[in-house]
């Protein structure tokens, strides 16, 4: 519904620990916290899916996937199965992104 209205669309949420039981074991998974089977539906249609997190100054997004426990993963050869650094704080207070990481 957004491919007429922009090039590129980028949807934030926020994920959710889950325990699941897979052969008698508990497994711990990372979840886009939606409601039902949403998440597993917005994931499956995404080019790509990644983790946003923080290390000291550096904002990573990791597309490191390749389980069935979790929600990381890319299409695009580029950043499939990578940690990306994407920002960085200035120690004069700015931020250099690196948005080229991403988008070729």
């Amino acid at each position: 519904m957004f491919r007429d209205l922009c090039d590129e669309f980028i949807l934030v949420g926020h994920v959710k620990d889950t325990v699941t039981e897979k052969d008698g074991v508990e497994v711990s998974a990372k979840e886009l916290d939606l409601v039902g089977k949403l998440s597993k539906i917005v994931c499956g249609l995404a080019d790509a899916v990644g983790y946003v997190y923080r290390k000291g100054n550096e904002t990573h997004i990791s597309f490191k996937g390749g389980t069935s426990d979790t929600i990381m993963e890319a299409r695009a050869r580029h950043i499939a199965g990578k940690d990306i650094v994407i920002a960085e704080g200035n120690k004069d207070g700015t931020l250099t992104t690196y948005w080229d990481r991403i988008f070729k």
